[in-house]
């Protein structure tokens, strides 16, 4: 289906966090978005880029996100827009997931 493709995923991965600590609270979204991600692999995806957002501030990031998705994938997590993604693109491997940052 997507043979060696790149896949564009906008996924919902807004979790709860503790605002003192910064960890996610509750994992669900995430684990629900491993099952997407996973289904776009095993039907040929070369690459996964996920976009999603966190909260309704700049400043709140998605670096504990990408610590999760990093037990399952290889993560690349990057800038949202600029020459950062285009060169995070052009030098994943297969069955890498590009998170771009909130």
């Amino acid at each position: 289906m997507f043979k060696d493709t790149l896949v564009f995923a906008k996924l919902d991965i807004n979790s709860p966090m503790d605002k003192p600590t910064g960890n996610i609270i509750d994992t669900q979204k995430i684990n629900e978005a491993v099952e997407s991600i996973s289904w776009c692999f095993d039907n040929g995806a070369f690459v996964v880029v996920v976009l999603s957002h966190q909260g309704r501030k700049n400043e709140e990031s998605f670096n504990k996100h990408a610590d999760i998705l990093k037990n399952y994938f290889p993560v690349v997590f990057t800038k949202r827009h600029g020459q950062e993604v285009v060169d995070a693109i052009a030098k994943a491997s297969q069955g890498t997931v590009i998170l771009l940052e909130n």
